[in-house]
């Protein structure tokens, strides 16, 4: 295998991975907007922010599948050169968001479900 080859592939997996997550955002966004309709009599206005949350979700996967790879590194590069603070403090706050996420969708326990 030669190194043109090699970069075909990577870049071949790098979109196919690219795409498998703007569907994964779409997804979370989806579930994200049918949270919000079941809030929104008892709290519309928190139904409100979490609907405009699952909008900003819609938007990231849309422009995430609008760019291509090339395009995604160089904006990852730009960003990390001009405001490196920025990423550290959004990874920290994503991996908290998804960690709290990952909680709340586990099964509970049984003996939290009065069951022995």
């Amino acid at each position: 295998m030669d190194s043109s080859s090699l970069k075909q592939q990577a870049h071949q997996f790098a979109d196919e991975k690219k795409e498998q997550g703007a569907e994964r955002i779409d997804g979370f966004a989806d579930a994200i907007r049918g949270a919000a309709r079941s809030l929104e009599e008892e709290m519309p206005m928190g139904a409100s922010y979490i609907d405009s949350a699952a909008e900003q979700l819609e938007r990231a996967a849309a422009a995430l599948k609008g760019r291509s790879v090339e395009q995604l590194l160089g904006d990852m590069e730009n960003l990390t050169r001009g405001r490196p603070l920025v990423l550290f403090g959004g990874a920290v706050v994503a991996g908290f968001a998804l960690t709290r996420f990952l909680k709340s969708s586990a099964p509970a326990p049984a003996r939290e479900l009065g069951r022995p």
